[in-house]
């Protein structure tokens, strides 16, 4: 999956970015859930599979940096589980 940024210039909404995770496959329904705050995106990958724990789920976090959104970090729960 993706997420898009999109920035308004007056009263059009222009595509900005794309964003998607380093790591992403297929299925992880990445950008299932999205939260901005000033220049912190967090998309949310609610089928992120791990060894054993498939489908615990994982967010990325999201910065800007000048003008580009990059992928900042990678974040799950330490005692996550399946499902």
């Amino acid at each position: 999956g993706l997420a898009y940024v999109f920035v308004k210039n007056g009263t059009v909404w222009t595509e900005y970015q794309k964003l998607n995770a380093s790591d992403g496959v297929d299925n992880d329904f990445f950008g299932q859930s999205v939260s901005i705050s000033g220049t912190t995106i967090i998309v949310g990958a609610p089928y992120v599979d791990y060894p054993g724990q498939p489908n615990q789920g994982a967010v990325y976090v999201f910065v800007k940096n000048g003008t580009i959104w990059t992928q900042l970090q990678k974040l799950n729960a330490s005692d996550g589980s399946a499902d």
